[in-house]
């Protein structure tokens, strides 16, 4: 049998689900890069870069099942014509057929989860790669802001509160309980006041 020609929606939908895959590759390499280059040990034992580098694992692994995720859902959604017709063909009562073949909701994300998941990933990155130049504080603080009120909507002043409580309890667990020296900015300014 051959398979069924694919529909305008059914390749956005394909499209837009592999720019998404891609991305959070990306996005997982790069954080990789980023933790692996900053150093995975210390003479202390835990180097700054695990955190990024575990995210970057993450994200990675994270693609791969999406991607296994989509391969078996494009499997099977190549088989399933063949068999809605076949069923079509042994049920002749139209209201039956309706009432079984009736299609599920659409589980692909609207526009404005895909924003959200676009702009995780390309926050993720961004951090990653701006570290170097403004230091591991700024850089959390910004990314807890993005994803406090870009992503779950909370209210500005609250975002601000957790984003750097967050980060000086990061700060306390790396720099004084493990004795991770994290990466300072290399702007002049920030760095003077120890950022």
């Amino acid at each position: 049998m051959g398979r069924h020609p694919m529909t305008s929606q059914t390749h956005s939908r394909t499209i837009l689900e592999r720019t998404l895959v891609g991305s959070a590759a990306v996005a997982g390499a790069v954080a990789l890069v980023a933790g692996n280059g900053y150093g995975l040990t210390a003479p202390t034992g835990v180097g700054s870069g695990v955190v990024p580098a575990v995210a970057g694992v993450l994200l990675l692994l994270g693609a791969l099942a999406w991607t296994v995720e989509l391969v078996v859902a494009g499997r099977a959604a190549a088989e399933q014509p063949a068999l809605a017709t076949v069923v079509a063909h042994q049920v002749t009562d139209s209201e039956l057929l309706d009432d079984e073949l009736e299609e599920e909701p659409d589980p692909m994300p609207g526009r404005r989860d895909v924003g959200r998941v676009v702009t995780v990933l390309v926050a993720i990155a961004a951090t990653a790669a701006l570290l170097p130049v403004l230091g591991f504080s700024v850089s959390m603080v910004a990314l807890l802001l993005v994803l406090l009120i870009g992503v779950s909507r909370r209210r500005p002043l609250a975002a601000v509160v957790v984003a750097v409580v967050a980060t000086a309890a990061a700060r306390l667990v790396f720099e004084t309980w493990l004795g991770t020296a994290l990466p300072t900015s290399s702007l002049p300014l920030l760095s003077t006041w120890g950022l």
